[in-house]
């Protein structure tokens, strides 16, 4: 069984509210266009490093794929919406996700964030990797040194990019993630407020409280590593509800999904229903909220 959540009626997008005092990132930062390098133009797909934020005091670059119906060689309307993909837990910008997304109209970029370029290599100057080690173990550093504050920061970055291209109509850009990138979706779409529509799938907030994680990383932590990380996603967890003010949003799960239960979900902030079908109308659905939202 699917559930689907729609959390805005459909009309115009309402004003953003403030963020919380204790949000980690410069937001007036993040939304400049960071400095990038092409690395790879001649095919449909094109490749590129943009700078993300500092490592353990080092400055960092992220890569990414970048694809559109122009570098598909297709003619036609120069202004076209926007799509950030982000991976999940694993994962790694993905070529093919890019020029599928191109190939229905989108301009779309996808980045690495585990600190690797091209086929996983790792980067002399990356960010931090993806591992257990630095999603849970590293609670005791600064936030800088964190893998969510460099994963956020860098979706952010990388929208920022996008929005600047010619060929992108800056107003209608969409945010989608898939497992870990669902829960980045669920955090960027708070507090980035230049978005048009959010969809996360298989992600949420509330993982100390009830996840795969719950006892296989919460539980080998201390009171104090403990109390660290629900103050990190208390943070996290009021960006999250943010989300719906700013812009429509489709969260999409499933009542199998054994490393986020659906109670896991409750950061969706609205009614929640059954989806009339099987998983091919979830992912319908995630063609059509863009397309509704961003055409």
């Amino acid at each position: 069984m699917l559930l689907v959540t729609i959390s805005q009626s459909l009309g115009f997008a309402a004003e953003s509210l403030p963020l919380p005092k204790e949000t980690p990132w410069d937001l007036a930062a993040l939304k400049k266009v960071p400095a990038f390098e092409w690395i790879r133009q001649k095919s449909g797909v094109h490749s590129m490093l943009y700078a993300g934020e500092k490592y353990r005091g080092k400055p960092t670059r992220v890569f990414a794929y970048y694809a559109s119906p122009k570098t598909l060689g297709k003619s036609g309307d120069d202004n076209v919406p926007g799509i950030v993909l982000v991976h999940g837990g694993g994962g790694t910008a993905f070529a093919n996700w890019v020029e599928l997304w191109a190939k229905r109209g989108y301009a779309a970029i996808a980045m690495d964030l585990a600190g690797c370029g091209e086929g996983r290599q790792r980067l002399p100057d990356g960010g931090p990797n993806q591992s257990h080690t630095e999603m849970f173990s590293t609670i005791d550093e600064p936030l800088e040194n964190q893998w969510s504050y460099h994963a956020v920061a860098n979706v952010v970055r990388g929208h920022s990019l996008l929005r600047s291209f010619k060929e992108v109509d800056a107003d209608r850009i969409a945010l989608t993630g898939i497992s870990w990138g669902g829960y980045l979706t669920c955090i960027v779409a708070g507090v980035d407020d230049r978005f048009t529509v959010a969809m996360p799938v298989y992600g949420c907030g509330y993982l100390r409280e009830n996840s795969v994680w719950k006892k296989e990383e919460f539980g080998k932590m201390t009171q104090s590593q403990s109390d660290k990380w629900h103050r990190w996603h208390r943070c996290c967890r009021k960006s999250c509800l943010i989300a719906p003010s700013s812009c429509w949003r489709l969260p999409a799960s499933s009542c199998a999904d054994r490393s986020r239960p659906g109670h896991a979900c409750r950061c969706r902030r609205s009614c929640t229903r059954d989806a009339p079908g099987s998983s091919r109308w979830m992912f319908r659905s995630l063609i059509w909220l863009p397309s509704a939202c961003c055409r």
